[in-house]
């Protein structure tokens, strides 16, 4: 079972634990687990803007794109 979600540490393990060269991977990855989570992509989206890196920030914009991605393609998948 994953970790819950805590809002007063909403980017950890990334920011804070992972060391800077691996964060903006960290980024990437950690909208799917917002996701898993129970977040909207409207949060997500708030979250990703709040990043005060660029290369971080576009690191979870990114991955909040292919988070959606994936949930489309699996849907329209099931549809036919």
């Amino acid at each position: 079972m994953p970790r819950a979600f805590s809002a007063d540490t909403p980017y950890e393990p990334c920011h804070g634990i992972v060391p800077m060269p691996s964060r903006a991977s960290c980024y990437f990855v950690l909208p799917e687990w917002w996701l898993y989570v129970g977040k909207d992509f409207q949060t997500i989206g708030e979250l990703c803007h709040a990043l005060e890196i660029e290369g971080h920030r576009e690191a979870c914009f990114l991955g909040m794109g292919g988070a959606l991605y994936s949930r489309t393609t699996t849907t329209e998948r099931r549809a036919r």
